[in-house]
């Protein structure tokens, strides 16, 4: 009986290897995500619209002098602003369910071929030339398992070292800076722009016909006191409006010189209520940043 199994030789082994490697393409994959890193976001106030202005002020007389108290008004807008950088990473890394199966089913194929290396020692010595027809060839049983043997050996190995060897692969990753993207949200409309605490250093005034411009410096608690000099005629029923005359640098762009707090009228005099103007605000400094528009 002729026995044609495929016959071992150099130029099917190498075959065989290249068969194997020509498919590792499949073992390693790219993946690419956007990572999003965001920052600590910041509040920060803002007018709500053009022409609005964080402060207003309430005017009374005492005697030869303005009692005055500035006070934020509810023309802000509370914005918060967040920072989120963005980076793109590539991820390449082994396909670890096709490596583990060429190294697996290569464990197998590696037994088999070894088993009938070993099986062709006891096989059947006698040679056999086939039928006699064209490309018949002449071998052994032992011969023709044998050659067997070393064929799925040699795939096998293969096989397992090539599945092994992408295991053994660690993963690499590269990473590319994206252009950072900021976020804002407006978090409330109408709201106070800030502490009284706020406006020290604007200096307010008003004019008294014919006898000239008159003003004072609001202190830290927002208050202002007007003194008028003992020469002065006093208006007695005209109504006169302060006005904010200049600002600390801090406030430039924010806070325009020119701008009306309100009025005054010396004919309306409370001397029961001078202490009212001057009360200190109660409530908790804050630290306020007014943005531009």
């Amino acid at each position: 009986m002729a026995h044609q199994l495929p016959r071992f030789t150099p130029l099917a082994a190498l075959a065989i290897t290249s068969s194997l490697l020509a498919g590792c393409t499949g073992f390693r994959e790219t993946t690419t995500s956007v990572r999003s890193v965001p920052e600590a976001p910041v509040e920060r106030l803002r007018l709500t619209r053009t022409g609005s202005v964080p402060v207003t002020g309430s005017f009374q007389p005492d005697g030869r002098s303005v009692l005055g108290q500035l006070s934020a008004s509810n023309e802000c807008t509370t914005e918060s602003s967040q920072l989120i950088r963005r980076r793109e990473e590539h991820d390449t890394h082994t396909v670890r369910g096709t490596a583990t199966a060429w190294a697996v089913v290569g464990g197998l194929v590696t037994a088999v071929g070894a088993g009938l290396l070993v099986a062709s020692g006891d096989a059947d010595q006698r040679v056999s030339c086939g039928d006699g027809r064209a490309g018949d060839q002449c071998e052994s049983e032992s011969s023709a398992m044998q050659t067997a043997g070393f064929t799925l050996l040699t795939m096998g190995i293969c096989s397992a070292v090539t599945g092994g060897y992408f295991l053994a692969q660690k993963p690499n990753v590269e990473t590319k800076e994206l252009p950072a993207e900021r976020v804002t949200n407006v978090k409330a409309a109408g709201v106070s722009c800030g502490a009284a605490r706020l406006f020290e250093g604007v200096s307010v005034g008003f004019e008294i016909p014919g006898n000239g411009t008159w003003s004072g410096q609001a202190l830290a608690d927002g208050s202002v006191r007007i003194d008028v000099s003992s020469g002065i005629k006093l208006p007695d029923s005209e109504s006169l409006p302060v006005f904010v005359l200049a600002v600390p640098p801090r406030l430039a762009g924010i806070i325009s010189p020119g701008t009306r707090l309100g009025e005054v009228a010396f004919g309306k005099r409370n001397p029961e209520n001078r202490t009212g103007v001057h009360a200190k605000n109660a409530g908790t400094p804050v630290t306020v940043a007014l943005a531009r528009r």
